[in-house]
């Protein structure tokens, strides 16, 4: 093999390409300039065999680089009080931002979008990662959310009000590089909001919609009620977050035939990020006095949340895989959980694995991610066993390639 190969060849037991394409055994991919070349179901000839470096993986599945759609890159997942997160400098957060990237990039995930942060500082950092070549995953920034004055999320900096303000503010992300438009379209975990009520008018979502629209960004809604998803299906938003059926404060949930029918209508993607709900009652049993007014509440809640995914799937919405990563206490590796969570509301398998690859880079417009195919982007990652059968394999991962450059489990280089 010559001192500095040029390629990069990846043999394992089976391979997962997404895209709805049938499970290939015994694969060999071929990576070079950053790229995938091409997928083989036999060995490679012996000239390139010659110039590569091949990485031999037996008993390992490979996969799509995975991608999370709904993350938190300046949280700590540690269940810190939002209020102490928000005196940090933009030093710190930028700090963590990249953190966390990383350790998602560690997991296998090698893209996520991050939804809602402190001004455009996550833009900027997504630039400088792919930029000096950082081992983080790639980021897909909306900067701070739009919302109500006093909104979920206000201290991001994405406050407006009317028709005009939230046109303006749209605007203002625009000039500042966003990737993607989110919206706070309810309450949410933010003190002093409501989350089982709509929070802007159907005039504003419309206008919000329309601005994003027009500079050619997808738009997305937080909804935890029905009635913010009637809403956003009215006017057009491209993804709804979390779908929720809030009732109350207290958890209770009670789905709505006629909101399914209209995310199903408008062509909306559901992005569910169920693995909150499990992370945060795992942290409630594990304190020293747990609460059981609040251990009643987010069993309630997870329960429901899975429910109502459920009857979600059945009306036909689509949906794709995050997982809420860095808010409360939810980790940057926690894909994995969202998975099996789904996989709990009745995806099957591969399904869920395509929400979280090839469905989730089409909906949010990721070009060459998502599938292993030639000519797509070498995000790959490799895990032990087959998640087709069990999806715990994802948490086993082996080897992780973003970009053709191999970032765990062999000896990081270009290929």
């Amino acid at each position: 093999m010559p001192d500095h190969p040029t390629a990069l060849i990846l043999r394992a037991a089976r391979l997962f390409p997404g895209g709805g394409r049938a499970p290939i055994e015994r694969p060999t991919v071929v990576v070079e300039g950053g790229r995938v070349v091409a997928v083989h179901a036999e060995p490679p000839g012996a000239e390139l065999a010659a110039r590569a470096r091949v990485v031999d993986l037996p008993r390992a599945t490979l996969l799509p680089g995975l991608i999370d759609a709904h993350v938190h890159l300046h949280l700590p997942a540690d269940g810190s009080p939002i209020l102490d997160v928000l005196r940090e400098s933009d030093a710190a957060l930028g700090a963590r931002t990249v953190h966390n990237a990383g350790l998602a990039l560690q997991a296998g995930v090698t893209a996520v979008r991050d939804c809602g942060g402190r001004g455009t500082l996550h833009v900027e950092l997504a630039d400088e990662i792919e930029r000096w070549g950082y081992a983080a995953a790639r980021v897909m920034s909306a900067g701070p959310p739009v919302t109500v004055t006093g909104g979920h999320c206000w201290f991001f900096g994405g406050e407006a009000d009317g028709a005009l303000g939230v046109r303006r503010k749209v605007r203002e992300l625009v000039k500042g590089g966003v990737h993607y438009v989110k919206v706070m379209a309810s309450g949410g975990g933010t003190p002093r909001t409501v989350s089982w009520e709509p929070a802007f008018s159907q005039a504003e979502l419309d206008a919000i919609v329309e601005e994003a629209h027009l500079h050619g960004l997808l738009a997305a809604a937080h909804c935890l009620c029905a009635e913010s998803s009637r809403r956003a299906a009215r006017a057009g938003f491209d993804i709804v977050e979390h779908a929720g059926f809030l009732l109350d404060g207290r958890g209770r949930q009670a789905y709505e035939e006629d909101a399914a029918a209209a995310l199903v209508d408008a062509g909306v993607v559901v992005c569910p990020t169920l693995a909150v709900g499990r992370f945060t009652l795992a942290r409630l049993r594990a304190s020293a006095s747990p609460d059981p007014a609040e251990l009643e509440r987010w069993s309630r809640m997870l329960e429901a949340n899975v429910e109502n995914l459920g009857r979600l799937l059945r009306a036909g919405v689509k949906v794709m895989a995050g997982t809420d990563a860095g808010w409360r206490s939810t980790p940057f590796d926690s894909l994995p959980d969202e998975l099996e969570l789904m996989a709990l509301a009745g995806m099957s398998n591969a399904a869920a694995l395509e929400a979280a690859t090839a469905d989730a880079a089409t909906t949010l417009g990721l070009e060459g991610l998502g599938r292993v195919e030639a000519g797509a982007i070498a995000d790959l990652v490799a895990v032990d066993g087959d998640p087709l059968a069990d999806l715990a394999a994802l948490r086993a991962v082996a080897l992780v390639v973003k970009g053709g450059r191999i970032v765990r489990g062999g000896d990081p280089g270009p290929a």
